[in-house]
C-alpha cells in the first residue's frame, strides 16, 4: 500500500471514529437504545444515488442562498411527492418567512404518505420533523456532506421526534459525487441504430 493509499485509509478510519463518539453522546443523551434510529454513514444504494440525485435537481430550484430539496418515494419506488425552500405563495423570495423543503414535499404529495422514504439534501428543522412524522414517512436519507459528520446530525430536539415517532434517519454517503446531464444526448440517433430503409 502506497503512503498516499495508507494517508486515506487514516483519514477515513479516523473520521468514522469521530462520527461513533458523535453518535455514541447523541444517543446517550436521548437515552436512546444502540440498535435505535441513527447510524454511522452507509454507503449508497442504487436507489439512493438515483434518489438524492433527483433531491439535489430539486433542490436547485430554490432561490434562497442555501438550497434544500426533497422526494418522497413510496414502497413501489414511485416519486410521490417532492420540494424545496422557499417563500410562500404570494410573498417576496427572499423574505421573512420560509417554508421548508420538507413540508413543501408533504403538502404537495399526489399519494398517501403513510410508509414512504424522503430522500434529502439536509435533515429537517424541527417543525419539518414533526410533519414527517404525523405524515407517518418510515424513513429520511439525508445527502453526506464533505464538510463532517459531526455538522450532519439533527438537534436533540429533532432526534427526539423522529426516533419517539419510529422513524429511521441515515446519512448516506455517495460514490458517485458528481451527476452530469447533457440535454443534447436526448434524442441523438447513433449510427447503428438507424433503421435500415426498405429497397425500392
Amino acid at each position: 500500500m502506497s503512503q498516499l493509499s495508507r494517508s486515506l485509509v487514516s483519514q477515513e478510519v479516523s473520521s468514522q471514529r469521530e462520527f461513533v463518539t458523535v453518535v455514541s453522546g447523541y444517543k446517550a443523551e436521548l437515552n436512546m437504545a444502540e440498535d435505535d434510529s441513527i447510524h454511522p454513514p452507509e454507503t449508497a444504494t442504487e436507489d439512493d444515488q438515483f434518489y438524492l440525485s433527483i433531491a439535489a435537481i430539486v433542490a436547485s430550484k430554490s432561490k434562497l442562498t442555501e438550497k434544500v430539496g426533497a422526494v418522497l418515494v413510496n414502497d413501489k419506488r414511485k416519486i410521490v411527492g417532492y420540494g424545496y425552500n422557499g417563500s410562500p405563495l404570494n410573498h417576496p423570495t427572499p423574505g421573512p418567512i420560509v417554508v421548508d423543503a420538507h413540508t413543501n414535499a408533504i403538502i404537495f404529495a399526489t399519494a398517501p404518505l403513510e410508509g414512504t422514504t424522503m430522500y434529502t439534501t439536509h435533515f429537517p428543522n424541527a417543525a419539518a420533523a414533526a410533519h414527517v412524522a404525523q405524515a407517518e414517512i418510515k424513513q429520511i436519507r439525508c445527502l453526506h456532506h464533505q464538510h463532517g459528520p459531526s455538522n450532519q446530525l439533527p438537534s436533540p430536539d429533532i432526534g427526539k421526534i423522529l426516533s419517539s415517532s419510529r422513524v429511521y434517519f441515515a446519512i448516506v454517503r455517495l460514490q458517485n459525487q458528481h451527476v452530469t446531464i447533457n440535454f443534447a444526448d436526448f434524442g441523438r440517433v447513433e449510427p447503428d441504430e438507424v433503421m435500415a430503409q426498405p429497397q425500392e
